[in-house]
């Protein structure tokens, strides 16, 4: 069973998404960071309220704590927005122009056989760790920080893209996760 399909930008940084959303590691800072960004928004509103100063004598001694949450509410979306640059200006270097383009995916009694511009490859099945699904993509991971994607537009039907997976999941063994 094979798949042909033009690699994009968007499918591979929708990879990395994923890929960053399901890591452990990052999971675990990203809860550190918003159990910081929950302690630096509380604090100013504690300390408003408990204190015996009239709150605004009050709200002019901590101004800058005050600034805090504002700040987060612009830096995050704005960290969003350039990661998402960032990645993009990556995958457009000139050294990873083969990168991208249309990809063959063979799934085969050995493994999956990739063929893109820049070459060809195989992981066998027992590489295979992690097979997400989502509404647009397949994500097939052979590590934490390597693996597939494959567009659901790269099939006719749902029928098609159900069977291409159907076959990863026998041949692999692993089982798929709705995302």
């Amino acid at each position: 069973m094979n798949v042909s399909y033009d690699l994009t930008p968007d499918d591979v940084i929708a990879f990395w998404r994923m890929q960053h959303a399901q890591s452990p590691e990052l999971r675990k800072q990203r809860r550190s960071l918003y159990g910081v960004i929950a302690v630096f928004v509380a604090l100013p509103l504690w300390i408003l309220v408990s204190s015996p100063k009239p709150v605004l004598e009050t709200a002019h001694a901590i101004r800058p704590l005050l600034a805090f949450p504002v700040i987060v509410a612009v830096a995050l979306p704005f960290s969003w927005w350039r990661r998402r640059r960032y990645w993009r200006r990556l995958l457009s270097e000139e050294q990873n122009k083969g990168f991208l383009g249309l990809c063959t995916m063979v799934l085969d009694d050995q493994g999956i056989r990739v063929s893109k511009p820049s070459g060809e490859g195989i992981k066998y099945w027992p590489a295979v760790e992690q097979i997400l699904v989502s509404d647009a993509y397949l994500f097939l991971f052979t590590s934490s920080f390597d693996g597939y994607v494959v567009p659901r537009r790269a099939f006719q039907s749902d029928t098609e893209f159900n069977a291409f997976l159907e076959n990863i999941l026998v041949k692999s063994h692993v089982e798929s996760k709705n995302v």
